[in-house]
């Protein structure tokens, strides 16, 4: 019993991997409703709510500014959570990603963020992205008809409202098994984009050889094997203005 009438403590479950025996026999509609089951039940666990507080301390989001809040929870995960395949369908509660295995697969990850943005009270959707029969991509979002059953969904993550109460507040793709990829970018890309696992352009984890820079008011920043293109979106995505002014006042000190 709590100190007050009709309280009582929370039961914290362990962290916990579902292996899902029927999840090929469910269709996607099933697995969608199970997938925002999980991911709606973990953005309650305090554990995840007292996680999802300390990525926004972390970040020095600013109060009520929601895309900050948004992209804050995308780069902590694609920073603390690695991408990986599995062996077969099972799936990790949100609380056994972020502090027991630290790695996951896309529905792992996807899982994890949508967990965080419901602690945050952030509205979700998953997104998937897979291959019709004559082998053109295809994308559905929830919220609208059932996915195609005809389609080979090779792919999900999230769209996030960038505002609780605002119900005209913009949404955007939240794609986290990509590091660096900013808040709005989607990999599905009808014409020229590619899907897992043939990730590869400007996104992909590492250009593969060579260090790589931007130059900002005539000074090249190197910083390590990522592509000019994804520290060029990192940069704006973080920092923005901010980036720029302190950019120039260490320029200048420099110049003392």
């Amino acid at each position: 019993m709590g100190p007050f009438p009709g309280m009582f403590p929370v039961t914290l479950d362990p962290p916990r991997v579902f292996h899902i025996p029927d999840w090929g026999r469910m269709g996607e509609a099933g697995r969608i409703r199970l997938l925002r089951d999980i991911a709606t039940r973990e953005g309650r666990d305090p554990r995840i709510r007292e996680l999802a507080f300390r990525i926004l301390a972390e970040a020095g989001t600013a109060q009520r500014d929601y895309p900050a809040q948004a992209a804050a929870i995308l780069r902590w995960i694609q920073r603390n959570v690695k991408y990986v395949n599995e062996p077969g369908e099972q799936l990790q509660a949100a609380v056994y990603t972020a502090f027991r295995a630290k790695a996951g697969d896309c529905d792992d990850m996807a899982i994890l963020g949508a967990a965080l943005f419901e602690a945050l009270r952030l509205p979700w959707r998953y997104v998937l992205a897979g291959k019709g029969p004559g082998g053109e991509k295809v994308r559905w979002v929830e919220g609208g008809p059932p996915p195609r059953e005809d389609v080979q969904w090779a792919h999900i993550y999230l769209s996030v409202r960038l505002g609780p109460y605002n119900p005209a507040a913009p949404w955007c793709f939240v794609e986290p098994t990509v590091l660096a990829a900013p808040l709005g970018w989607d990999v599905f890309q009808p014409k020229t984009g590619s899907m897992p696992p043939e990730l590869s352009g400007p996104f992909a984890l590492a250009t593969g050889g060579g260090a790589a820079g931007i130059t900002l008011f005539g000074e090249t920043l190197t910083f390590g094997r990522l592509s000019a293109a994804v520290l060029t979106g990192v940069l704006t995505m973080i920092a923005g203005a901010a980036a720029v002014e302190t950019l120039r006042k260490m320029r200048k000190g420099r110049r003392k």
